[in-house]
């Protein structure tokens, strides 16, 4: 008795030097690279601004006083409670 057609493990030989695709769990090939600007200059990349507060460094400092605070507070607490 035959399994039925599309059962069993697929023939994947002319498969095997293709790079499998990423969204359903495989790697894909190596990127090529880009163009070079005509001029020759390679400008850095750029950092997208932040979503508030127009800087980065102030949303750094708000997460670093927040862990601060916490840990001040939870600090508190402990010795409080026992």
């Amino acid at each position: 008795m035959t399994a039925p057609e599309g059962s069993g493990p697929r023939d994947t030989r002319e498969e095997e030097n293709e790079p499998r695709d990423a969204t359903r769990g495989g790697v894909n090939g190596p990127a090529l690279p880009g163009e070079p600007p005509a001029d020759g200059k390679i400008s850095p990349l750029l950092i997208d601004p932040p979503p508030f507060w127009g800087r980065w460094e102030r949303i750094y400092l708000l997460v670093a006083g927040l862990l601060a605070v916490e840990t001040v507070v939870f600090w508190w607490l402990t010795r409080w409670a026992s």
